[in-house]
């Protein structure tokens, strides 16, 4: 006991740099995560003293141990944890020691409601003859412009899309009168969803982190179709969209 405590006594007195060649710890998380869901990970650690899952907290980013680990390496899961980006980090410490340490982030992901990415325009809604819809009024959608996102932190959206014929409405109208929806990026085709007017409908799309855009391309122009839209987006940020 007593040789075991002389060599811990030396050990503390190595200076950090010859600890960091000396010793090491690994984390391995997944590249995303679902918010509300544990995270699991895998772990190794060739280091004297306790080894910790630790995260920044406080305006002075002292780390903060989460959750502490036993043996030499293994499987294991983080507590469930909101939508966001987190900086954390595996250390083996004892007090305030470090032995060694691997830093890595975590980006969490769920659903952002369309209200929010783009909460500066509010939720509306449109009644036609056939149905009620809830919308996001962003600009340029009513009159069917492209609408461009140029930042944002989602990986997919999904769309909800609705037509409603504005003016004058004559006892006939043309029954294969439609509308198409596009999402539109520089390294992918577009993704697209056709339906008859004031007829909701829906499209999944991927993004993964780049800019895009929203396109919508009536049938006849002869018709004054007016477009619509709502859903949400697979983010690991509820900043607003621009």
């Amino acid at each position: 006991m007593r040789k075991l405590g002389v060599i811990t006594l030396l050990l503390l007195m190595l200076p950090p740099a010859a600890l960091a060649h000396r010793y090491h710890v690994a984390i391995r998380l997944p590249a995303t995560a679902t918010s509300g869901s544990p995270v699991p990970f895998t772990w190794s650690a060739s280091a004297p003293g306790v080894i910790v899952v630790q995260k920044p907290e406080g305006t002075a980013h002292v780390w903060r141990t989460i959750l502490r680990l036993h043996g030499h390496g293994g499987a294991s899961t983080l507590p469930p944890t909101a939508i966001g980006t987190y900086h954390m980090r595996i250390a083996a410490i004892n007090g305030r020691q470090t032995f060694a340490e691997s830093q890595v982030f975590l980006h969490v992901y769920g659903q952002v409601p369309f209200a929010t990415l783009f909460h500066r325009n509010g939720v509306q809604t449109v009644t036609t003859p056939t149905n009620t819809f809830d919308y996001v009024a962003v600009p340029g959608l009513e009159d069917t412009p492209p609408l461009t996102v140029t930042n944002n932190n989602c990986t997919s959206l999904h769309i909800e899309w609705d037509t409603h014929i504005i003016g004058y409405r004559p006892p006939q109208i043309p029954p294969e009168l439609q509308a198409t929806l596009s999402l539109v990026q520089e390294a992918r085709e577009p993704q697209s969803v056709t339906a008859p007017y004031e007829t909701i409908s829906t499209l999944d799309a991927t993004i993964e982190g780049k800019s895009w855009s929203l396109e919508a391309k009536n049938s006849n122009t002869e018709w004054d179709l007016q477009g619509y839209v709502n859903g949400y987006g697979i983010c690991d940020s509820a900043e607003e969209l621009d």
